[in-house]
């Protein structure tokens, strides 16, 4: 297990059973993996003490991202994002599955279609995403997206991604054109 340095034991406790929950739904059936993604992530953002005031802490110049929990053997990443007023991420699908949890905050979440005529995807509409809310993608340019936060406060959520810590910046986000 790889961590970045956390604050007090409930935070260890709540994020390793989090880790607990995610490795046994990785070790069963896929088709389970969505429910009980939700399931975990549900519970862990429960706990007041899940994230430490530098897991929460963002950057002036585009979001943050915080490693929080490497699994052993490579097949996911739990990570903190920090969304500061107006920052998004760019429109795209995954290389990987995703869940996502909404901690602290408002996200603004932007629905793509893919247009095979256009080879690139189109707007299909906006969802409020607000603290608790929790949502899970497959791997693809069909279920492409634009994430960030529209308000003047930071938003905070937790990420899981079906891949190793060390391709976190660089395997999980497949870019797309979209047609405005």
């Amino acid at each position: 297990m790889t961590m970045i340095e956390v604050e007090g034991s409930k935070q260890n406790e709540a994020l390793c059973v989090l880790a607990d929950e995610i490795r046994h739904a990785c070790a069963g059936c896929t088709d389970d993996i969505p429910h009980a993604l939700r399931r975990a992530l549900r519970s862990a953002i429960a706990q007041p003490t899940f994230l430490s005031a530098a897991q929460r802490v963002g950057r002036a110049d585009s979001y943050a991202r915080h490693l929080l929990y490497a699994d052993d053997a490579g097949r996911f990443s739990v990570v903190a994002i920090v969304w500061g007023a107006g920052q998004f991420s760019p429109v795209h699908g995954h290389h990987t599955w995703c869940s996502y949890a909404v901690v602290a905050g408002v996200l603004q979440e932007e629905c793509y279609a893919w247009s095979a005529d256009c080879r690139a995807v189109r707007l299909q509409e906006r969802r409020t995403r607000c603290v608790g809310d929790i949502t899970f993608t497959y791997a693809g340019i069909q279920e492409a997206h634009r994430l960030g936060n529209p308000g003047g406060e930071d938003a905070v959520s937790i990420h899981v991604y079906g891949i190793d810590s060390p391709r976190v910046a660089t395997h999980v986000n497949r870019l797309v054109q979209a047609v405005l």
